[in-house]
């Protein structure tokens, strides 16, 4: 079982993959936040961006999508 943890920040958003036991089997991160988002009066660069960084989080941590159980954001 993994679970993926989303940080969006003012100017930065990681997001980690967690195993069972906590321990991060991958991470990912894009210099994108919320102040990309009032600047651009749309959230579409910062969809894009998580996109990147759950794309690099995935990757590392070598599973598949259907392999999370759910995913926490905060931020």
């Amino acid at each position: 079982m993994y679970i993926s943890s989303v940080d969006c920040g003012t100017t930065n958003s990681r997001v980690y993959i967690l195993d069972e036991f906590g321990k991060v089997k991958g991470k990912g991160k894009y210099q994108v936040g919320i102040s990309d988002v009032a600047r651009e009066k749309s959230n579409t660069v910062l969809k894009k961006g998580l996109s990147i960084a759950f794309d690099q989080a995935i990757k590392q941590a070598n599973i598949d999508l259907k392999d999370l159980k759910f995913v926490l954001s905060a931020g």
